[in-house]
């Protein structure tokens, strides 16, 4: 017999969700004790509609309760706990890539606390971030580590500590190796942003230009036989920013 699965009052992010049905919507959540969870609501749709309120939402911090025997679960509560993030159109679409990223990463009912908090406080930081694109880096680096699959970012290949003056080919699966002329293998990337990246502090364009090549080579390396497709995520926005400003142009 299917043990009856029941998690109660459970602080959530909605990830992701779709109609399903005439009345009911599938939503996969974040929560902070376990992880990724899927849920239906029934009657979802029609309630919002009489109540002229729709509290599934993205980027609404909410408690939840679901029970069910299958992997999918029925949601028995949904409730705000928070007001929602207000986010401008930029960070609108930074917000959407962390969900992408988070669903693309972890499997169902992986407990990670830790990735819940980060995603929480990046998330919230974001309408009032001066450089959004560091904080981004920076979730992704954490994410990355928490998942197992951090990235050394205190010493070479040959165990000599990253010095800042120097530049470097980053082997995702070896590490950093000093830059020699005529010779490519890996990402190139400065020992300075290296530091900066394990100090959690991209301060120039520089830094986070190079953190984004290496972290996504990273991410594309690790999990390329789960068809990860954080290129095709990235690429999808910034199409997306340029529709935005070319509209707002014209």
């Amino acid at each position: 017999m299917t043990v009856v699965q029941t998690i109660d009052c459970q602080p959530a992010w909605i990830l992701h969700s779709y109609d399903y049905r005439d009345s009911s919507r599938i939503i996969r959540f974040l929560t902070r004790d376990h992880g990724l969870v899927s849920g239906i609501g029934r009657g979802m749709r029609h309630r919002a509609k009489r109540q002229k309120s729709d509290v599934g939402q993205i980027f609404q911090p909410l408690i939840i309760s679901l029970r069910g025997r299958s992997e999918l679960l029925t949601i028995t509560q949904l409730d705000v706990s928070g007001v929602a993030v207000e986010l401008s159109p930029a960070n609108f679409l930074n917000a959407c890539y962390l969900n992408e990223l988070v669903l693309s990463v972890l499997a169902s009912h992986d407990e990670h606390a830790s990735i819940y908090d980060d995603y929480s406080a990046t998330l919230q930081a974001l309408p009032t971030a001066s450089a959004p694109e560091s904080l981004m880096r920076v979730f992704e680096k954490r994410l990355l580590a928490l998942i197992g699959y951090g990235l050394n970012l205190d010493h070479d290949m040959d165990g000599e500590q990253i010095q800042s003056d120097r530049d470097y080919h980053y082997r995702i699966e070896a590490g950093a190796t000093r830059l020699v002329a005529g010779y490519e293998d890996g990402v190139s990337v400065s020992g300075e942003t290296l530091l900066a990246l394990k100090s959690e502090q991209l301060e120039s364009r520089q830094h986070n230009r190079e953190a984004k090549q290496l972290l996504h080579n990273a991410y594309q390396w690790h999990l390329r036989k789960s068809n990860f497709k954080v290129r095709q995520v990235w690429q999808q926005l910034k199409n997306l920013k340029h529709s935005d400003s070319t509209e707002k142009s014209s």
